[in-house]
Parts: C-alpha cells; structure tokens; sequence
C-alpha cells in the first residue's frame, strides 16, 4: 500500500509548511492526483486523517482534485489524455501511441501534489 508512505510524505509537507507560516491548525489540505499515479484516494485521505491525529493536522479537512493523465508521442506528435478507466477496460494501451504505434511518455497526471493548504494563525492579544 503505497498510500501510507505517501501520506506520510504529505503531512511532512504539511506540517512544515505550517510552521514555517506560523499556524496553529491546518484547517484545510488540497491535493492534486493525477489518474495515471494509480493511487487510491480514498485509503490516501484516510491515512492522512490517521496520521494527523495529535498533530496541528487532526481536524484538517482533505480535499482531492483529480489531474487528466496526458501523453505525447515523440514520434508524431500527438499528445492527447489518458482516462484510467479507458485503461482498465482495454480500450487504450498506455505505452502505445493511437496515431502511429509508437511508444509514448507520460507528460501529466502521474503524480501527487499538495496544491494548496488553509493555516489557522494565532490571534493578536
């Protein structure tokens, strides 16, 4: 389960991007994953949540924004999207290009960003 030691990755983030600003409570964490990472969202979310707890992170609220994964091909040119679900059904070969057969690269969607994070600042007396 891959998830975990991502998770891991992403409340290490997290959590020092939070006191670098000086926060109190991260309120709100916003991920990015993209459709080729193969990753589980919700095992993802729900070891952030487990690993958060008794940290500033416990209460944080975990939001996904799913990325289109993209290839090219460096033969053709073509660069078009890649749905897992065409994927999994057999309907697209990841490796091949549509156009001309030749082997693609993955230019986007096979990766896991932390987007976007809400810090709760401590109050001025």
């Amino acid at each position: 389960m891959h998830e975990f030691s991502i998770a891991q990755e992403v409340v290490k983030a997290v959590t020092e991007a939070n006191e670098k600003a000086g926060g109190v409570r991260v309120s709100m964490i916003k991920l990015r994953i993209g459709d080729l990472s193969f990753i589980a969202e919700d095992q993802l979310v729900f070891a952030i949540g487990e690993l958060a707890k008794g940290t500033r992170l416990e209460k944080a609220k975990v939001k996904v924004k799913k990325e289109p994964g993209k290839v090219k091909c460096p033969s053709c040119s073509f660069s078009g999207k890649v749905k897992y679900s065409e994927l999994k059904a057999g309907k697209m070969n990841l490796a091949i290009c549509p156009r001309c057969g030749a082997p693609t690269e993955i230019v986007g969607g096979a990766g896991c960003y932390v987007e976007n994070i809400s810090v709760e600042l401590p109050e001025d007396d």
